[in-house]
């Protein structure tokens, strides 16, 4: 007779990033990022997994870059990060002078904080730009694509 066994579920963690964390999440980045590029046909946005990990250093040294790290049965699996910042505002700023309404409480608001909201117009613009570009990915992740089709005035009024 076969005895009973118990299943467990894995656990998913979820805990503040550490600057211990970076050699991990750089590979891991290198690797996720050379995966869609590839995909894609995009060039690389990190020529190796050192500069990966050079960039995640860079991450945990800012007081102003907030991360979390999610750990699966005991090992990093993922991280996210949220920079508050000029590079952000630059995006905000970009979608700001898209808004048509001349109205600027009615536009992206500016406060550098890649939130829901900024999240939400890079992606809509994505995927306006993907009708035209169907390589375009719509995942919320100003990249160098999306970059260049915001401040070169692609899909303007």
């Amino acid at each position: 007779m076969n005895s009973p066994t118990t299943m467990t579920k894995p656990q998913i963690t979820l805990r503040p990033g550490r600057p211990e964390d970076a050699a991990e999440l750089g590979k891991i980045c290198f690797e996720a990022f050379a995966a869609i590029a590839d995909q894609h046909n995009f060039p690389h946005d990190f020529p190796n997994a050192e500069v990966g990990i050079g960039f995640m250093n860079m991450l945990f040294s800012r007081p102003d870059c907030y991360s979390v790290v999610a750990e699966y049965e005991g090992k990093i699996a993922g991280s996210n990060f949220l920079w508050e910042g000029d590079a952000v505002k630059g995006v905000q700023e970009e979608f700001q002078f898209r808004n048509l309404s001349d109205d600027p409480s009615k536009g992206l608001r500016i406060d550098g904080m890649f939130g829901p909201a900024t999240e939400a117009s890079v992606r809509g613009f994505q995927q306006a730009l993907s009708l035209d570009i169907p390589s375009v990915t719509v995942d919320g992740i100003v990249g160098p694509i999306t970059w260049q089709a915001l401040v070169s005035g692609m899909l303007s009024f």
